[in-house]
């Protein structure tokens, strides 16, 4: 009954539905490729409808040296490129669990896709730490110039002491579209790539992990057209080695930042100028990817130097303050004007009534909110951009998370009736927020100028 009613539907209806269930954005997704031979097999005519949709075959996902995820053969990879006809391509290639007899299928599989190089909208590219010269030489013969609908590339390597990856960077230079880069991690060799042969005044965006933070800033000055940058500082000490007069970077188009870090005392901090930021997210993490910060931190210092001189701030995301510093970081006059504070920790259990204090706190300080005696007056500016939410009635809240973490902080109202559900997991957590707030601050600076 359920077959036939369902076979009854009209062939547009049925794509709609097949491109549903394939969309790797959706919660209920699978990946693509096996979602769309798991539709071919239902019956014949759904077989019919998906070979007949290049939609359904645009994404191309493969584990190289997982044996329970096999690699198709060589002829269905050229099938599929066949049935995608002239839509635009997303491909994502994972060599990470592969040895050296991999690598060489991993070279052929590429070189099969550069026939439709002219449709590659997305490359990732998961390298292992044995990759060798000969990955990073199938570049050069790859058309990159031609591969004119490329936006975005993400590459990731197991080991961030290959020195013959920098060749890759290199080549993708020649990308004409290419506005979205993530390279984690990235050592000298291939920073020296991205500061002489990359044109990273064209990036929108931009995610790095690096070794060093000389590097870090060097590349960071020709961002200068980037509206997103997240940085990951992959070791503990690579940030002390900047010298005291280190000019500072300032990036005036930069909107969103986000902060990875497993050392807080961050002389970035203090380098950074960006005058229209407007989403701000620190992320502590140790080597085990827990975000539990260190007893001790200069973090609220250096943060109150940033929001100083960033005072277009409306969003801020942290889990990096020491317990005893938050009922002084919620009284702190350059955080009044935040429309979102957001203070989570995965560890409930640490706080115990900590709610009914901070309640108790602001009711005793809400008459005394942007004042604090201990603070310089040309610290304690309030920053007031236009239709700023008054402080003296904004109220501290405690919420939990899926995963078992909290949030400590506020919202605007308005703001927090617009936030969609996030996939909240230790790893996706801190991203996850950060940019469904920037959706949300888009979307309002968008209705401000359409007023």
């Amino acid at each position: 009954m359920c077959s036939t009613s369902i076979e009854s539907l009209p062939d547009d209806v049925l794509r709609v539905i097949f491109l549903f269930f394939i969309d790797h954005y959706s919660l209920l997704a699978h990946a693509l490729s096996n979602s769309t031979t798991t539709l071919r097999l239902v019956s014949q005519l759904w077989d019919a409808i998906v070979r007949c949709t290049p939609r359904l075959w645009t994404h191309l996902q493969m584990v190289f040296g997982e044996p329970a995820v096999p690699v198709p053969p060589p002829t269905v990879l050229s099938q599929w490129t066949t049935f995608s006809a002239e839509v635009p391509l997303t491909i994502d290639m994972d060599l990470s669990k592969g040895r050296d007899s991999e690598e060489t299928r991993f070279i052929q599989y590429l070189d099969i896709l550069s026939s439709a190089i002219h449709r590659w909208r997305s490359l990732r590219l998961h390298l292992s730490s044995e990759s060798s010269a000969s990955l990073a030489s199938a570049f050069d013969r790859f058309e990159i110039s031609r591969a004119k609908a490329l936006t975005f590339t993400n590459i990731t390597l197991r080991c961030g002491k290959s020195e013959k990856m920098d060749t890759i960077i290199t080549n993708l230079a020649r990308a004409p579209s290419l506005r979205h880069l993530r390279w984690a991690p990235c050592n000298s060799f291939i920073a020296n790539a991205m500061t002489h042969h990359f044109p990273l005044n064209r990036l929108r965006s931009l995610y790095v992990g690096f070794y060093i933070l000389p590097a870090t800033i060097e590349v960071l000055r020709q961002c200068t057209s980037a509206d997103h940058i997240t940085l990951y500082f992959a070791h503990p000490g690579v940030e002390q080695v900047v010298p005291a007069n280190t000019e500072s970077i300032y990036l005036h188009n930069l909107r969103v930042f986000e902060l990875v870090v497993m050392e807080l005392d961050s002389p970035f901090l203090t380098l950074l100028h960006a005058p229209r930021l407007s989403v701000l997210c620190i992320n502590f993490t140790d080597f085990q990817g827990h975000g539990s910060p260190p007893p001790n931190s200069t973090l609220p210092a250096k943060l109150k130097e940033l929001l100083i001189r960033n005072r277009s701030l409306q969003v801020l995301i942290l889990n990096s303050i020491p317990y005893t510093e938050i009922t002084a970081i919620f009284r702190a006059p350059e955080l009044q004007a935040l429309r979102v504070l957001e203070i989570i920790y995965p560890d409930p259990n640490q706080f115990g009534g900590l709610q009914k204090v901070l309640v108790a706190e602001d009711e005793k300080n809400k008459d005394a909110v942007g004042t604090d005696p201990k603070s310089p007056p040309q610290e304690a500016k309030p920053r007031k951009p236009p239709s700023a939410p008054d402080s003296r009635k904004r109220k501290v809240i405690c919420r939990p998370l899926l995963d078992g973490a909290i949030v400590l902080g506020w919202t605007d109202p308005k703001w927090d009736e617009e936030f969609f559900y996030i996939p909240e997991s230790p790893s996706v957590r801190m991203c996850g927020r950060t940019m469904e707030w920037w959706r949300i601050v888009s979307k309002y600076e968008d209705r401000e100028k359409a007023t």
